[in-house]
């Protein structure tokens, strides 16, 4: 969605979500999840933007789905699901 809250807020490709209103997200299921309890109302996040940690503040809406015509049924900031990563911490591997 180009020109949903996300890209109004200044979101760029390759953006990652590490946290929204100080709540730690670690899946797309999180981010939905706090995103759609948001009540439209403005919301923090702090994003990682090429290793720099960076804040935004993003107002959800309710959005029209542009495949169905239909407007959605929980608030949404007008971001498509790609892949996130981990912040667990990684065991290296034994050396052989």
């Amino acid at each position: 969605m180009t020109h949903g809250p996300a890209s109004r807020a200044g979101f760029q490709i390759g953006d990652l979500v590490v946290e929204i209103d100080d709540q730690h997200v670690e899946s797309w299921s999180d981010m939905s999840s706090i995103i759609g309890k948001s009540q439209g109302e403005e919301m923090s996040f702090m994003i990682e933007r090429q290793g720099s940690p960076r804040t935004m503040h993003v107002v959800p809406e309710i959005l029209l789905d542009e495949a169905t015509g239909q407007f959605t049924k929980k608030y949404k900031i007008g971001v498509i699901k790609t892949t996130f990563r981990s912040f667990k911490p990684v065991k290296t591997p034994p050396k052989l």
